[in-house]
């Protein structure tokens, strides 16, 4: 398929998707394919995809269960393993000049101890350990320095201990007010209440700032009488390039949560 415009567009859908061992190039539009709300399960690529000039490669907008191995942009993700490297340390898959908001949740892993190569960060604010509560919304502010094109990255924890909801986060920068809230739609479905997620949101800032707020719907923004959740105060950080996003736990929680008692001594 060569030269079409938004080649492969689906919304919607409660039943299996494949896309793969197709052949692109020189694509334009927004996306070389956009699967939008499919509860799947879904499998996307191996594509190959030649000179293409769209915004994304694969944008998967509120996508449900599934596996993509193209390059895609996540806008709301649930369990979804990172897309492949490139063929070498400095291909770059994902289009930094775009402006859509990045957001994920993932489930806890090791890897996630990983730290991001960022610019600068604000560290989770105290206490970080899990209490249940029955709020509906959080709010925290955070002091650090943000330059106009960078990305403002925020990762938070938090555990539904009673019925699986639709978390909501929202980012504003304060002083020009740039603001988006993200919709983690199907979060209720992938995790169990045993389960801990952790959730990603990332925009690119317009402008400079040197406070940015954080506000967190851990159980949605109707939840019933008697909802709680665990929650771990979010980490923000800045980052240049898209690329470079990831997921990041800190080890202090890390070890507070996941590790045995009798090894958190050791760690």
């Amino acid at each position: 398929m060569e030269g079409q415009r938004d080649t492969i567009r689906i919304s919607g859908g409660q039943r299996g998707l494949t896309i793969k061992n197709n052949y692109f190039e020189a694509n334009t539009g927004e996306a070389i394919i956009y699967v939008h709300r499919n509860n799947g399960p879904f499998d996307i690529g191996e594509n190959f995809m030649s000179r293409p000039q769209t915004t994304h490669r694969v944008l998967l907008i509120q996508s449900l269960y599934g596996r993509c191995s193209d390059p895609y942009w996540p806008q709301q993700t649930n369990k979804l393993e990172f897309v492949m490297p490139g063929t070498n340390n400095t291909e770059k898959f994902l289009n930094n000049n775009a402006t859509t908001p990045y957001f994920r949740s993932d489930r806890f892993d090791p890897q996630l101890l990983q730290k991001p190569v960022w610019t600068a960060a604000a560290p989770a604010k105290p206490p970080v350990i899990g209490t249940a509560a029955a709020a509906i919304r959080i709010t925290e502010p955070f002091d650090i320095a943000v330059a106009a094109g960078e990305w403002v990255v925020v990762c938070w924890m938090v555990r539904q201990k009673t019925i699986g909801r639709t978390p909501f986060t929202a980012i504003t920068l304060q002083g020009s007010g740039q603001t988006f809230e993200f919709e983690h739609y199907g979060h209720g479905n992938s995790f169990r209440n045993t389960e801990f997620s952790v959730i990603t949101s990332a925009m690119k800032a317009s402008s400079a700032s040197s406070v940015v707020t954080v506000d967190m719907w851990p159980c949605g923004k109707s939840p019933a009488n008697g909802e709680s959740y665990v929650i771990y105060s979010p980490l923000v950080y800045t980052i240049a390039d898209v690329n470079d996003i990831r997921p990041y736990v800190e080890m202090r929680q890390y070890v507070q949560h996941f590790v045995l008692p009798e090894l958190s001594g050791l760690i």
